[in-house]
């Protein structure tokens, strides 16, 4: 069977979006193999497409017009996860909710 191709938009780019970017694109195979689908990113608002990012992405994907993520015809999913919703995301290995936790802490009170 055939897999079914899922353009995704991301609304931000910043550390989290570029994280789901990278694990979209690393784990894309597993993905598909699991679900029959296809995830992958087509758009990302940003702030600045000038500014470096942790998981570079090509083309036209960064933009800075809403507009082109709400008028894409192809975008079957819009997603947004802000750094303050990740407490809940939190797995339950020490060491990582650790980091984790001092991580989300440290972004609170820089505020």
């Amino acid at each position: 069977m055939a897999s079914v191709d899922v353009p995704v938009a991301l609304l931000g780019y910043g550390t989290v979006g570029a994280a789901v970017n990278r694990l979209l694109n690393e784990q894309a195979d597993d993905i598909e193999r699991a679900t029959g689908h296809r995830l992958r990113v087509v758009k990302a608002l940003v702030r600045s497409t000038d500014k470096e990012r942790a998981f570079p992405v090509g083309g036209d994907v960064l933009t800075t017009d809403i507009r082109a993520v709400l008028d894409d015809p192809r975008i079957a999913i819009v997603a947004e996860v802000p750094l303050s919703r990740l407490r809940h995301a939190v797995a339950p290995y020490p060491s990582r909710s650790e980091i984790w936790l001092k991580l989300l802490e440290r972004y609170e009170s820089d505020g």
